[in-house]
């Protein structure tokens, strides 16, 4: 049978089944076979033998999505956000490697645009690893742009 935990009282470890027709069924903490305590709310599955339930599991939930959220003030809860400059940082350096260093100081200005970015908000953006990422790579193809190739200083 399936239903929903309608109370539990964790003082006398004892609880309340309704099912959807509405009918009452009490089980108590030994029967109780689900993940963590049971709860107000609860769906739940059980076999029953006259009132009393026994093998009450929880049902199978969906796994929730994961969200990033920050608090602002009192009042205001935004979602986080990847910093622009930092996801056009990242992408301008990957570019830098075939196309040389001119996109490679874009990709460095990019960088530091979203690392500051990042850093001064951080309640509304993150992606400071990214902006890191992003200048290292440029920096590094500067560097190997200069070595490989001097006369294009």
């Amino acid at each position: 049978m399936q239903g929903e935990v309608i109370k539990f009282d964790t003082a006398e470890q004892q609880g309340t089944i309704r099912t959807e027709t509405g009918e009452e069924y009490t089980f108590d903490l030994t029967g109780w076979r689900g993940r963590g305590l049971p709860d107000s709310g609860l769906l739940v599955s059980f076999e029953a033998k006259a009132e009393q339930a026994y093998q009450v599991f929880n049902l199978p939930s969906g796994q929730m999505k994961a969200a990033a959220y920050k608090k602002v003030d009192e009042t205001e809860i935004r979602p986080v956000q990847t910093s622009f400059w930092s996801i056009m940082a990242i992408g301008t350096a990957a570019m830098s490697v075939p196309m040389g260093y001119f996109v490679a100081l874009l990709g460095l200005l990019f960088a530091l645009m979203g690392f500051r970015e990042a850093r001064l908000q951080p309640e509304r953006y993150k992606g400071k690893g990214l902006a890191l990422a992003a200048g290292a790579l440029a920096l590094a193809v500067l560097i190997l742009t200069l070595l490989v190739n001097p006369e294009q200083q």
